[in-house]
């Protein structure tokens, strides 16, 4: 999960990377807890460099 301070230096590496976008997949209710420090890191990474960051909801793929 990007968000909690174990993932503090995958941020890091993206706000000083030459990426444009991110693409985040959120599982559930995007207001859970879990979803809203998620979505809360990403508006940190955002708010340091300006990167789009786009929300998906991650059941909605079928990867596997």
């Amino acid at each position: 999960m990007i968000g909690g301070p174990s993932d503090e230096h995958i941020l890091n590496a993206i706000a000083l990377s030459d990426v444009q976008n991110v693409f985040v997949g959120l599982y559930g209710d995007p207001d859970s807890q879990h979803n809203r420090q998620i979505i809360d890191a990403t508006g940190r990474l955002s708010a340091r460099r300006r990167i789009g960051v786009q929300f998906y909801q991650a059941e909605s793929t079928s990867l596997w």
